[in-house]
């Protein structure tokens, strides 16, 4: 299943992740990080334009506060 290549990749980077805290992220399991930012349209858009992604997975990063609110 595709999905466990995804999962496996966020746990082997979760510290890289850090720096995207509050942030969209697009990332592919054979390129790494593709494109960042606040907006998930943006960064769709950046992907598009690149061409180059192979199988995109986007997630959001929560921030410090993002997480305080949700326990």
């Amino acid at each position: 299943m595709k999905i466990k290549k995804e999962l496996k990749w966020l746990c082997e980077h979760s510290k890289q992740l850090e720096q995207f805290s509050g942030n969209w992220v697009m990332f592919s399991i054979n390129e790494g990080v593709v494109s960042q930012g606040r907006s998930l349209e943006r960064i769709i858009k950046e992907a598009k334009e690149k061409k180059s992604v192979i199988q995109p997975f986007v997630l959001h990063v929560p921030s410090k506060d993002e997480l305080k609110r949700s326990l």
